[in-house]
């Protein structure tokens, strides 16, 4: 049941991705209309479109975290030695990157709690919206991690 609820939030990140990217692009695609054809630029579309991309990022990143395609590479130095070293050290990235998480969270409330005073320049909205991100997506991941990691103490694969 838990690991359903990872997938079922991936694919709402997914979701979420394919509108921030399809509005995106019309986004950027209605700016150049109106500043090459209409001689009358929009200047807070490139902020917005910013933000998306931001989104968009650390989003993709918290997918990739679910799908355990962020740290591990297809040919390990460890695994010519014994399978025993390489699954010791994929289990110590593992901890590693949870460690990183907890810090990235704490980080990111942090951003948060003094973006509130500072706002974007062209749309003059609070930075929060753009910076939540941050936590939003580090939880994320680090539910993501600890998965991963119960998965290799069980020894199943994703």
């Amino acid at each position: 049941m838990f690991f359903k609820t990872l997938d079922i939030i991936e694919k709402i990140f997914c979701h979420i991705i394919g509108v921030l990217f399809l509005l995106m692009t019309l986004l950027v695609f209605t700016s150049i209309l109106s500043r090459y054809i209409f001689h009358n630029p929009l200047a807070w579309s490139e902020e917005i479109a910013r933000f998306m991309m931001v989104w968009i990022c650390f989003l993709g990143t918290a997918i990739c975290s679910n799908r355990e395609e962020h740290l591990k590479m297809g040919f390990s130095l460890a695994k010519l030695i014994s399978p025993q070293f390489d699954k010791l050290v994929l289990f110590l990235l593992e901890v590693a990157f949870i460690v990183f998480l907890i810090l990235l969270i704490k980080a990111g409330v942090t951003v948060c709690d003094s973006g509130s005073y500072i706002r974007s320049p062209a749309l003059q909205i609070s930075m929060n919206y753009v910076m939540l991100v941050i936590p939003v997506t580090g939880v994320a991941m680090l539910i993501f991690h600890i998965a991963s990691l119960y998965r290799m103490y069980k020894g199943e694969n994703k």
